[in-house]
């Protein structure tokens, strides 16, 4: 792999995992977690969100390692729940930007698959959450022969979650961004609208505060462009 790709994929590793953050703070923003599960998960989340926010970049990776080592152990506490290996994903893609590039790539396909198993054991966990998470993925990462980036699949899958929850921020959103990279502006326009009025779900929701936000810069942006375009 030459230094052209390497910079490239760095650069799709880097945006990424700014979604994915967004994507992990909607993993914590509702109690549905199993019983038992739901203590245990919030002080994951609460270890993550101190190295994420306070730790030098330069020391976080070193930091997530054993916060990573409980959510996989967690993970084989609980071999039918879905949500510990949601868990345990999404703090391996956060983990990628402060990795080379060949390790993030590796840490992202340990995921992906990871998110994979959590949809053969329970589709519809944290309302379909593994669905966006692995979609985004799709869309995000670089094609074969980099990584395993597939539109088709992405596509897909956002719709699988949009099925599993029709009215959620973050399926509406994350299904916007997608058909915007296809082109489709029009129909990306109306996933953001759904988005911004999405029903609030229950308790504060950074994470869907967030995307609400995204969404009302993205139909601005299309605005713009479509004033351009128009000559107006």
């Amino acid at each position: 792999m030459d230094l052209l790709i390497i910079l490239y994929f760095e650069s799709i590793i880097t945006t990424m995992n700014k979604t994915i953050f967004v994507v992990f703070c909607l993993l914590f923003t509702s109690s549905c977690f199993a019983d038992g599960l739901n203590d245990r998960l919030f002080r994951i989340q609460a270890k993550w969100e101190q190295v994420h926010y306070t730790y030098p970049e330069e020391q976080r990776a070193a930091a997530f390692s054993p916060l990573l080592k409980v959510a996989t152990a967690l993970a084989h506490e609980y071999p039918m729940r879905a949500e510990p290996l949601i868990l345990q994903a999404s703090i391996m893609l956060t983990t990628a930007a402060n990795e080379g590039p060949f390790t993030a790539l590796s840490s992202v396909e340990k995921a992906r698959d990871l998110l994979v198993k959590a949809i053969a054991i329970d589709p519809t966990a944290k309302e379909g959450s593994a669905y966006v998470t692995l979609g985004v993925l799709y869309y995000k990462v670089p094609s074969w022969p980099i990584a395993f980036g597939d539109d088709a699949k992405a596509g897909k899958l956002l719709q699988m979650a949009l099925r599993i929850s029709p009215n959620a921020v973050d399926s509406n959103y994350f299904y916007g961004d997608f058909l915007l990279t296809q082109g489709r502006v029009a129909e990306a326009a109306e996933y953001f609208s759904r988005a911004i009025n999405a029903p609030a779900p229950h308790g504060i929701s950074l994470g869907n505060a967030r995307l609400r936000q995204k969404a009302k810069q993205a139909l601005e942006e299309i605005g713009r462009s479509t004033s351009v375009s128009s000559g107006t």
